[in-house]
Parts: C-alpha cells; sequence; structure tokens
C-alpha cells in the first residue's frame, strides 16, 4: 500500500492497519527471543556430547568457557523473554483496564501459583547452571 493510499483511508481503516502490522512485530520479536534458549541448548548440548571423545575435540579451557558461557546465556535468554512476556502483558491488562474499568477476575490457588512458576522454575534453573558451571572448572 502506497502512502497516499493510506493516507486516504479513514481514521479506523488505519488503525486496524496499523494494528495489524504492530501485531506481526510483535509476534515476531517473541518468537526470535524464544530461540534463544533453545539455540544455546543446542550449542551447549553439542559441546558437552562433543567432548565425550577427546579425539572430536579436547576438553580445554577454551571449551570450558565456551560451554560455560553457553550454559549461562540460557537461563538469562529466559529470564529477558519471560520478563518481555510480563511487560506486554502488564500493559495488555492496564490498556484493557483503561478502556473497560476494572476487571474482576476469580482465580484459584492452581491459577496464582501458575502465574509466578516460570519465574520459579527459571530461578531454580539458573541456580542448576551455576552449579554446572562450578563442576565444570573445579574438575581441573
Amino acid at each position: 500500500m502506497e502512502k497516499e493510499q493510506f493516507r486516504s483511508l479513514t481514521p479506523d481503516q488505519q488503525f486496524s492497519i496499523i494494528n495489524l502490522y504492530l501485531t506481526m512485530v510483535k509476534d515476531a520479536i517473541y518468537a526470535r527471543m524464544g530461540l534463544l534458549p533453545f539455540i544455546s541448548a543446542l550449542f551447549a548440548t553439542f559441546l558437552t556430547i562433543a567432548t565425550f571423545n577427546e579425539k572430536i575435540i579436547p576438553l580445554d579451557n577454551t571449551i570450558r568457557f565456551i560451554i560455560s558461557v553457553l550454559i549461562l546465556f540460557i537461563p538469562c535468554s529466559l529470564y529477558v523473554y519471560n520478563s518481555d512476556l510480563k511487560k506486554s502483558e502488564q500493559k495488555s491488562r492496564k490498556f484493557l483496564e483503561d478502556l473497560l474499568g476494572k476487571i474482576e477476575v476469580d482465580s484459584t490457588f492452581r491459577d496464582k501459583v501458575s502465574v509466578y512458576l516460570p519465574d520459579i522454575l527459571i530461578y531454580i534453573f539458573t541456580a542448576i547452571s551455576l552449579v554446572t558451571v562450578y563442576k565444570i572448572w573445579s574438575c581441573f
């Protein structure tokens, strides 16, 4: 669509087009952020498995450093991804509350736990990652 065509549309039509493209950009960013922990996990797994055979990749300090960085990158990227999702959720809730007023939602204990579960699991995974990196470097 050309700029002149866009400007000739009504404000409601412009808004729907802008909203469509903003949604596509947001979805693309979230999908890309979701790839970070998986890529890092795959590389760390590959390097770890490759070091089982000293003929493939000898486990020297360079490889230990690379594995450590990749292992630590996984919880960091999960934290950033989770934080972005929470910010998006909070902004969406605020926008809806501004439009509709205060929204009362009945939630069960299970619902409340599921809200904090990703945070808890990321903290546990971070602790496990730190212990793993410590073990990688303490074995020599």
